[in-house]
């Protein structure tokens, strides 16, 4: 978590990203983008057998 919105573009498997405290998860393929806005603590966990391969690109704020 941080002052920071994120995203994450899935080049290969099925990654959850676990919004944390919510009990709530984003689900993403490849091709996929999940953006988190600023101040969301996630985590990320691969779905199935398959490698979950992401680019995670962050925006930081002044």
């Amino acid at each position: 978590m941080g002052d920071y919105e994120a995203a994450f573009y899935v080049e290969a498997g099925s990654p959850s990203v676990n919004l944390t405290g919510t009990g709530r998860s984003l689900f993403a393929r490849p091709s996929g983008v999940a953006l988190l806005p600023s101040g969301t603590a996630h985590t990320l966990q691969a779905v199935g057998d398959e490698l979950v391969a992401t680019l995670f690109a962050q925006a930081l704020r002044a």
